[in-house]
């Protein structure tokens, strides 16, 4: 692994860093913009509250975006390494399955041990799934594998 090309997938097609950080930068957006609408603006209507969240302005704002830079990059990482095809279904398969490896557990957990309803668990859930897709798709698009150019195309064939 050389600086140029930090990650290679199963097919060893190089990723440079400008790729990762593009690719992570545009997970961490689409999670942020994802969450903002889900819980900002639908779920702000259900009324949670109460011991189970820290009271207003107590927040922990900037720790929670240590752990959604960490989740955007071990997502585009493993994304670059996992899957041999790259492209906007790939990317789906692949929020798919950290959906059902991330979200569902963790959603379940929560309502499991945190006093909030099962309507919010329920919207943890199916936010995850929109969140998950939307992140896979964006993955897909950035780290798709670049197609031949129609000249080597043209040349190839003939």
């Amino acid at each position: 692994m050389s600086i140029g090309h930090p990650v290679t997938n199963a097919t060893n097609v190089p990723f440079t860093w400008r790729r990762i950080a593009l690719c992570t930068f545009l997970v961490l957006l689409t999670k942020a913009v994802v969450g903002a609408i889900a819980f900002g603006l639908v779920l702000s209507d259900m009324g949670e509250g109460g011991a189970a969240f820290r009271a207003e302005e107590t927040e922990q704002h900037g720790l929670a975006m240590a752990g959604y830079v960490a989740w955007s990059f071990a997502f585009t990482i493993l994304f670059a390494r996992a899957f041999e095809q790259h492209g906007g279904r790939e990317g789906l398969r692949f929020g798919l399955l950290v959906w059902l490896l991330y979200f569902v557990p963790m959603a379940l957990g929560i309502h499991a041990y945190f006093a909030v309803s099962a309507a919010w668990s329920a919207f943890g859930v199916a936010s995850g799934l929109a969140e998950s897709l939307a992140c896979g798709s964006v993955a897909g698009l950035v780290l798709r594998r670049a197609s031949a150019p129609r000249a080597a195309v043209a040349r190839a064939g003939s």
